[in-house]
């Protein structure tokens, strides 16, 4: 039987820019790398001590967000909004949003979904929409 975790390389998480010896005993950091045909996104990391978050896109590119709000997802787990400001922009997108929650019914246990955004004028409007990915997680 083979683990679910393998494809999670060690060379994959240094690249993230963590190891395990990182993260404070108190905090908890979450590695996930995203899996579907179609993801400009490679990977998702956060801590839920500092709510930092990171993003590896398909071009090796670090972005770098912030966990917005946590809640209670059923009796499942819990559902997690990210925000990343794009400098400069990602393929024309300026801001994204992702939620990552767990999902039962996949192998893998969790899904990301997202929105990204462009500004005009200073007001905010949709120009794509991220579809909904399965995930490989581990927490350290």
């Amino acid at each position: 039987m083979t683990n679910r975790y393998q494809s999670i390389s060690a060379a994959f998480l240094f690249g993230l820019g963590l190891s395990i010896n990182s993260a404070p005993a108190a905090a908890e950091s979450t590695i996930c790398q995203i899996n579907g045909e179609f993801s400009t996104f490679r990977a998702i990391t956060w801590d839920t001590d500092s709510r930092e978050a990171h993003m590896v896109d398909m071009t090796e590119e670090k972005h770098s967000g912030r966990m917005v709000y946590s809640r209670n997802y059923s009796d499942i787990g819990e559902k997690i909004n990210f925000v990343f400001e794009f400098q400069p922009e990602l393929y024309g997108t300026e801001e994204a949003e992702f939620i990552v929650f767990p999902d039962p019914q996949t192998n893998n246990g969790y899904r990301m979904i997202g929105a990204g955004y462009i500004r005009v004028d200073g007001e905010r409007f949709l120009d794509v929409a991220y579809p909904s990915m399965p995930l490989d997680c581990i927490s350290l």
